[in-house]
């Protein structure tokens, strides 16, 4: 007998169900504003958990009220592998989300995984919350400092000690829509 499959969804982002957001929801942590990137080249590995194979046709950052400098989006293994990267790019488009196209598609298995972002200025802004250092710990949020773009091959993770941030990144398993 054939029994309904479930769906998948379309958007992970870090404060989907896939992503942080029921880890930070209980701590208010999600009131969601559109500010500064705190320091120029500090990278955010944030964790989503994807219960099912993922076609990933974009990632993307929602970026704020103001777009300045550069950005780069990537999505990472669990052990810090880079298995995809947009390389600098111009940070386009206000209070929206700001999609970069991969190129050939990625298939990711089910698993862990972190989507990663970083700006090289402090003058754009974006979609963040700030739950507290505690719950960006407990969540597995964790950051680095880069000395330029693009994102590493192999991130050095450090967890977070200041500036809890948990910008709103996503990937689409779609060419177009939000």
């Amino acid at each position: 007998m054939d029994y309904p499959q479930p769906v998948p969804e379309l958007f992970v982002h870090t404060w989907s169900k896939y992503g942080v957001a029921s880890e930070v929801a209980g701590d208010g942590g999600l009131a969601a504003n559109s500010s500064i990137w705190v320091q120029a080249l500090k990278t955010y590995y944030v964790p989503i958990k994807l219960p099912w194979s993922f076609r990933a046709k974009r990632i993307y950052i929602v970026n704020g009220a103001t777009a300045s400098g550069n950005l780069d989006l990537g999505i990472y293994s669990k052990d810090g592998t880079r298995i995809f990267n947009a390389g600098s790019t111009a940070q386009a488009g206000t209070s929206a989300p700001q999609y970069v196209t991969i190129t050939n598609d990625i298939l990711l298995p089910p698993g862990y995984y972190y989507l990663a972002a970083v700006m090289d200025g402090i003058v754009g802004t974006f979609l963040r919350s700030t739950p507290g250092i505690s719950t960006m710990k407990q969540a597995g949020i964790l950051q680095q400092v880069l000395g330029a773009l693009p994102l590493p091959a192999t991130a050095t993770f450090a967890t977070p000690a200041t500036d809890a941030v948990i910008p709103f990144i996503g990937i689409t398993s779609t060419d177009s829509g939000f």
